[in-house]
């Protein structure tokens, strides 16, 4: 396999806007301050916002007075935390102790432009980008007058801003999206790798982009191995001890394939996916990479899920024109059956049983869709989330699957117990996600974001 290296992002630094004065701040929006307040906002946009208050100084450090943005949409504190709040373009007033709020933790490793670094008891610094060693890096901040940009500051060193660099813990904000992706899930996104530890979720970059992905976990990995589209190609991005890679399968699909990965045995994951209006399984062998129509009818852009089920080839739920199918192949030939139960969404896991259990949505509930000697049944769950979210099931123990949904532009963990069903925020952005069992406490989750 041919592997790719690691991409970087590169940051996009504002130009300098010829305004002058505070009022100036009132003019209308710059072409690139295109968030609203509260809403999403793209990593370019964050350090142009920052940017913006180097340029146009808000006035004298202050916990308590307050200074328009560049758009005059809001105005922010003039501190610390104001700052940030400022460039992320809140809709509310935080602090370093509550910014955690609003945040997932990442490793500092996986720092990216607009992320902070956070002393919760009294600091916080807005990161901008890493310099090519990886070690040094620049960064804004408003500890005192005025608003700086540093450079050339190494992560090793003893303090950051006159406060010691061990208190600082490394953030992302909920709502930041990567340029280009628009968090609306279409498009280019970033891929992730979430998982949680006592601590809470974590949330750190593979250094890859993609259009649409799924994963699954190859036993002995480490991470899951994540199949996924970049130019109307299929990659297989894995990672190791070395890092994670990004490598071709030299498979081509068409713009908006569904896509879903299951393995089944060997080196490699098997792909199922609609192209065309036609599903396909695609496989890697020692000879490379193959892709064999099933000869299975699907609209464009259904939503899939392949499982191993123990036979030779993935088993794949399918919704079709709003029902649910069961599409499966034998010495016979590939089959596709209805369970005659309606849904806009599936994900499906191997509970040990005769036939897969899936999760899906109907009706803006979630729903377990379940078989037995007697047919097909379905239970709601009574958790509702969007017709336009992405889920993903995965099942660790217990009498229910857990479902990972991407849920208008946060991840949140679902999960069944004795006193019913439960949905709680990761407090991770994401527009897509594919969880796995990695035999943990908790799922881990590839996501698009």
């Amino acid at each position: 396999m041919k592997t790719l290296a690691r991409r970087l992002l590169g940051s996009a630094l504002a130009a300098t806007v010829a305004l002058t004065g505070l009022a100036a701040l009132q003019t209308p929006a710059h072409a690139a301050f295109t968030s609203s307040v509260g809403g999403s906002i793209t990593r370019s946009e964050v350090i142009e916002r920052a940017q913006y208050w180097v340029d146009h100084q808000p006035g004298t450090y202050s916990q308590t007075g307050f200074s328009p943005d560049p758009t005059g949409s809001r105005n922010y504190r003039r501190d610390c935390s104001g700052f940030v709040d400022m460039s992320w373009h809140t809709s509310t007033d935080n602090w370093t102790g509550n910014l955690s709020d609003i945040s997932a933790q990442i490793n500092r490793s996986d720092l990216r432009p607009g992320d902070i670094l956070n002393s919760a008891q009294d600091h916080v610094i807005l990161f901008d980008q890493w310099e090519p060693d990886h070690v040094y890096f620049s960064y804004y901040s408003f500890g005192s007058t005025p608003v700086k940009h540093k450079t050339h500051v190494s992560i090793n060193a003893a303090t950051f801003d006159s406060h010691p660099n061990g208190d600082y813990v490394a953030r992302r904000y909920n709502k930041i999206v990567e340029d280009g992706s628009g968090g609306s899930g279409t498009g280019t996104g970033g891929l992730h790798e979430v998982y949680a530890d006592t601590d809470g979720w974590n949330d750190g970059s593979t250094g890859s982009n993609v259009q649409a992905m799924t994963s699954a976990l190859v036993p002995g990995d480490a991470h899951p191995q994540t199949m996924a589209l970049e130019g109307g190609v299929l990659h297989q991005i894995y990672g190791d001890a070395s890092g994670w890679h990004d490598a071709s399968t030299g498979i081509t699909l068409s713009a908006g394939a569904s896509i879903s990965a299951a393995y089944m045995t060997g080196a490699w994951v098997h792909t199922m996916a609609v192209d065309n209006g036609t599903l396909y399984m695609i496989y890697g062998d020692a000879s490379g990479w193959h892709k064999a129509s099933t000869g299975i009818s699907l609209p464009n852009g259904s939503s899939i899920s392949a499982v191993n089920m123990g036979g030779q080839w993935p088993q794949v739920m399918a919704v079709d024109s709003g029902t649910l199918y069961q599409i499966y192949g034998d010495v016979s030939g590939w089959h596709k059956g209805s369970t005659g139960k309606s849904a806009t969404k599936v994900s499906a896991v191997n509970m040990g049983g005769q036939w897969p259990t899936s999760m899906t949505v109907s009706g803006g509930v979630l729903h377990e869709v379940y078989a037995d000697g007697t047919g097909w049944h379905d239970a709601n769950t009574g958790v509702a989330v969007s017709s336009t979210a992405s889920i993903s099931a995965v099942y660790l123990s217990g009498t229910w699957p857990q479902t990972m949904a991407a849920d208008s532009g946060t991840l949140y963990q679902i999960y069944g117990d004795a006193s019913g069903w439960h949905k709680g925020s990761t407090g991770v952005h994401a527009t897509t996600v594919s969880a796995v069992n990695n035999g943990g406490q908790w799922p881990v989750s590839m996501i698009m974001v």
